[in-house]
């Protein structure tokens, strides 16, 4: 079901050109059934016609231990170095 869910993010792209401003919230959360935790990111922006949308940017696989903001700052650091 994750992995699934994972798989269908990836196919939602969004043109960042055609995006003013852009907000960016991260989550982390786990497959109790896998024991498996994820981190996923989500774009939030308004659009000129003045709908809101939500559209999730990616979904990776974590590997922190804990789930804490401070482990989460590390993580989103690290992928913003590595994609840029």
């Amino acid at each position: 079901m994750a992995e699934g869910k994972c798989k269908r993010l990836k196919q939602q792209p969004i043109n960042i050109a055609q995006i003013g401003d852009l907000c960016l919230s991260t989550d982390i959360w786990t497959d109790n059934y896998q024991k498996v935790s994820y981190l996923e990111a989500t774009a939030h922006y308004i659009n000129e016609q003045y709908r809101f949308h939500s559209v999730d940017s990616f979904c990776i696989e974590s590997k922190a231990k804990i789930k804490s903001g401070d482990e989460m700052l590390k993580i989103r650091k690290e992928i913003c170095k590595n994609e840029l």
